[in-house]
């Protein structure tokens, strides 16, 4: 093309970074579709003398769209590109342009991103899709607080991005930027660009005779009902125009309208372009919405359906148990390239077979546990803990299949995991047993009444004490032999303490034996009573003792011995005192009988009478004394 007066065609498109005039192709006809938050595609007809020698698809190009006051380039690269047929010796080509950022459509990925703002999500997804700030700008106005979750699951970056700008009412649109087309991320209209060369565009109708001007043919608008989205869906309206800068996210001010209220500003949502060379001139029809009112995308591009996932759970490093308030955990889903393995990780809630308020069932996974994550009514962005699966790095705590029949629940202590407490089940026929295993300590707390029933053996076996407090009554019956044994015994009642015994008794205690009664102490035996002692006795009373018996036997094999410290009485109807010898030893001896007191050995004797008589007798009497020795009487007879 040799100039941009007015002669220039109404269309050109050029292949490389560069436009020139010179290497325009010929433009036979083009369709294309621009909208806000939409991949433009422009499919371009063109004709040329000499055939292309490869297909330029992925190359740069530019359509350069052109009226005598306006000039529009829609750049971009070739994404598809299809020989056609010859006409009037040129060759034709379709040429599918679309913008760079039409790789996010391609890319499909899946990965979570947590604790990240909008802005930060979108920067993140078109750095990683080799897109650079020359690409893009985001330019937002509101505040966007982090997110705990958003996750993209097998879906193209540009459908999670279309995503999550619905839901925190972002829209997107290309500017241009020099040579470059920008995608710009926007949620007000400030940062919508306004119509070049005034934003005035009159309002002319088609059959007036006005069309080969510049201006807005068509204009229809149309009320409709949007609740929730911040009435975004008001004030739409569909018009026809000429106008080649007309573009989505572009504001212009519409005049001349027989409907006064439509003269004012509004924002373009989607364009249709299309032009035939000599056929049919270029128009576009186009929506737009009321300028005045943030515009804010509707929620229809669906979130992914995702089935139950599997996910490791993370934590810091050190803890082998990592958890909140509220017993949620920290994962990353096994497919997340991008997830975190420590604290920055978003918490998840665990579903537990029970959950009650202040009461339920708990079982926290520990880190590096495999666990189940579902979501909640299928929505990839409100995940939730459901179970837990064994795999070859945390291996199940029974030997299978061995131990098939066996039902168990194992805690291994944390950390380090040297010990394990656990409960098992065991439902092998005919071996059927519970075991209840503590690593530790075992507490058990019963607020009421306790019943224990054991049909036949019970063995409790203590390697510690064993301490046991009642507050109330106990009573222990047994029906058969009860033993025990101990290397001490130790028993205090605070109160009385009664036995009954039915049949016999015997304690055998190999060691000492202490007795201690603060009190009496009374014992009474039905029958005989017979002690034993291999060694010494000792008994020792400090106060009054009394034995009190119809007969009394003392047997001493050896000595016996009686110190009394103050007097000695005894009272008996006969006493009789059989002995080898007699000795009785003091410094004063006193023998007194009521009424006679007899001596007697062999056939010598010596009686005392009350009446104060003393009889002698004897084979022979032997009176010797060294000094004198005198016999006084008032009368003394010898014989």
């Amino acid at each position: 093309m040799a100039s941009l007066g007015l002669t220039r065609p109404s269309a050109a498109f050029f292949l490389g970074p560069r436009i020139l005039w010179a290497d325009a192709f010929d433009v036979l006809e083009l369709t294309g579709h621009e909208g806000i938050s939409a991949l433009f595609e422009i499919a371009v007809t063109i004709a040329t003398k000499a055939p292309l020698d490869a297909a330029p698809v992925g190359e740069r190009a530019s359509l350069v769209l052109a009226s005598e006051a306006r000039e529009r380039t829609v750049s971009g690269i070739v994404r598809a590109f299809e020989q056609g047929d010859a006409h009037d010796g040129r060759f034709t080509y379709r040429v599918t342009l679309a913008p760079s950022a039409y790789v996010l459509a391609l890319r499909e990925d899946r990965r979570v991103f947590q604790g990240r703002s909008a802005p930060e999500i979108i920067e993140s997804v078109l750095t990683a899709a080799g897109l650079t700030t020359k690409d893009y700008r985001i330019a937002l106005s509101g505040e966007y607080p982090p997110r705990d979750y958003r996750v993209q699951y097998r879906e193209a970056d540009w459908t999670f991005l279309l995503r999550l700008m619905e839901a925190e009412g972002i829209y997107a649109f290309f500017d241009r930027d020099g040579a470059n087309e920008v995608l710009v991320f926007a949620d007000a209209p400030s940062a919508d660009p306004r119509i070049a060369e005034g934003s005035t565009l009159p309002f002319r109708q088609a059959e007036s005779g006005l069309a080969d001007r510049e201006a807005v043919t068509r204009f229809r608008h149309v009320e409709e009902l949007s609740l929730e989205r911040e009435k975004a869906g008001r004030g739409i309206a569909h018009g026809t125009s000429n106008i080649v800068e007309l573009r989505p996210g572009a504001i212009f001010e519409l005049s001349d309208h027989a409907s006064d209220s439509l003269n004012r500003t509004w924002l373009v949502t989607s364009v249709i372009h299309s032009f035939a060379t000599g056929t049919a001139p270029y128009e576009n029809r186009f929506t737009a919405v009321v300028a005045d009112i943030p515009f804010r995308m509707q929620p229809v591009t669906p979130k992914p359906v995702i089935g139950i996932q599997t996910a490791a759970v993370v934590g810091p490093a050190g803890q082998e148990i990592h958890c909140d308030e509220l017993g949620q955990v920290k994962v990353r889903f096994n497919w997340d390239r991008e997830g975190s393995l420590g604290e920055k990780s978003s918490w998840v809630r665990v579903s537990q077979p029970w959950a009650s308020g202040g009461s339920g069932a708990m079982f926290i996974p520990r880190v590096g546990d495999q666990v189940l994550v579902d979501f909640e009514g299928g929505d990839c962005d409100r995940p939730i803990v459901v179970g837990s699966v064994h795999d070859g790095v945390n291996k199940p705590p029974l030997a299978l299949p061995f131990e098939r029949t066996a039902a168990v629940i194992r805690s291994t202590s944390s950390p380090g995991g040297d010990g394990y407490s656990e409960l098992r089940l065991d439902a092998d026929s005919g071996r059927e047993h519970v075991l209840l295993r503590s690593s530790r300590d075992l507490a058990l707390e019963v607020l009421q009444d306790k019943n224990e029933r054991v049909a036949r053996d019970e063995v409790v076996d203590v390697g510690g004490g064993s301490k046991r407090s009642v507050a109330g009554d106990e009573s222990i019956s047994v029906r058969g032999a009860q033993r025990i044994g101990s290397s001490s015994f130790e028993r205090k009642v605070g109160g009385d303490a009664s036995t009954a015994i039915g049949g016999g008794e015997k304690y055998e205690v190999r060691g000492h034996k202490t007795e201690i009664v603060g009190q009496s102490l009374h014992q009474q035996v039905g029958s005989d009573d017979t002690r034993e002692v291999s060694g010494k006795s000792h008994l020792s009373v400090k106060g009054p003792m009394s034995v009190e018996a119809e007969r009394y036997d003392l047997d001493v094999r050896e000595d016996i011995k009686t110190v009394v410290e103050g007097g000695h009485s005894e009272r008996a109807h006969v006493r009789n005192i059989e002995a080898r010898d007699i000795v009785v030893d003091g410094e004063r001896v006193t023998v007194d009988a009521k009424r006679e007191l007899v001596l007697r050995c062999g056939n010598a004797s010596i009686t005392l009478t009350r009446s104060g008589k003393i009889i002698v007798r004897g084979t022979h009497l032997v009176s010797k004394s060294s000094g004198a020795n005198r016999v006084l009487g008032s009368i003394v007879r010898i014989n």
